[in-house]
């Protein structure tokens, strides 16, 4: 960098003599003036380099806190759905046009839970397409990361 920077000073001052410098002089000031913004380079560098450790902290920070918020709500909509299921309230189905599965319920007092339900399926799905840009699920996986609701 300081010699990109030495090479374009000198040429900077080759161009106008006004000043009537000599080569030497030329290339001293060029030097110089090359030193300081090495310096200043360098500087910001560090600066960016620091701003850069403390953004992806704070990103894998923020990550680690929405994974932690959808494991709860993984968890616990699993156990509501399980009593649902094992009361007759919902059933799970397969729609071919979204092609996911969707609660359907099967008492008018509990479509707008299975409504909720949708929702926050599509939530924890969009979650994980991008945020973590996961697409599909290996079924070696699947154990290891609940990537919908139901």
């Amino acid at each position: 960098m300081k010699n990109l920077l030495l090479d374009r000073y000198f040429e900077v001052l080759s161009l106008d003599n006004t000043f009537g410098l000599t080569d030497p002089q030329k290339r001293q000031i060029a030097n110089l003036l090359s030193s300081s913004g090495g310096d200043i380079h360098e500087d910001n560098f560090k600066i960016l380099s620091e701003l850069y450790q403390e953004l992806v902290l704070t990103d894998e920070k923020t990550r680690k806190q929405f994974i932690g918020m959808i494991n709860f709500i993984e968890k616990n909509t699993k156990v509501i759905l399980d009593s649902f299921k094992a009361q007759g309230f919902i059933k799970v189905e397969y729609n071919a046009l979204k092609k996911k599965s969707v609660v359907k319920a099967r008492t008018d007092m509990l479509l707008q839970v299975a409504d909720y339900l949708n929702v926050m399926n599509d939530l924890v799905i969009s979650f994980y397409t991008d945020v973590y840009k996961i697409e599909k699920v290996n079924e070696k996986e699947k154990d290891f990361m609940q990537t919908k609701l139901f």
